[in-house]
């Protein structure tokens, strides 16, 4: 630590290249986060990374959470599509995606 007229001052160097974490440390990180009684920010520091970061984690993980595969039912019965399939040749389809008033 430096002294400047009487005031100690820290010596800050800029980072050149961005860290990278594994996505083993932020899935734990993440799952200690979503505890109850615990402080993202305390975390964060603990961790040794910015509180807003992990807390971008946190969304990402709860909107990947939220993903999941909807099952696609058929208009038309299966022996039919499966007979219908063998004696017509293949044409592009339209399938109609309809999400509340979307």
């Amino acid at each position: 630590m430096k002294t400047m007229e009487g005031k100690q001052v820290v010596p800050v160097t800029p980072r050149t290249a961005r860290r990278s974490f594994t996505t083993d440390f932020k899935r734990e990180l993440v799952r200690q986060a979503m505890l109850p009684d615990v402080s993202r920010a305390a975390l964060a520091l603990a961790n040794g990374i910015n509180a807003h970061q992990l807390a971008r984690w946190c969304r990402e993980h709860q909107r990947a959470d939220h993903l999941t595969f909807v099952p696609v039912v058929s208009a038309v019965p299966t022996a039919s599509a499966y007979a219908l399939a063998q004696s017509a040749p293949v044409s592009p389809t339209e399938i109609e995606w309809r999400h509340g008033d979307t």
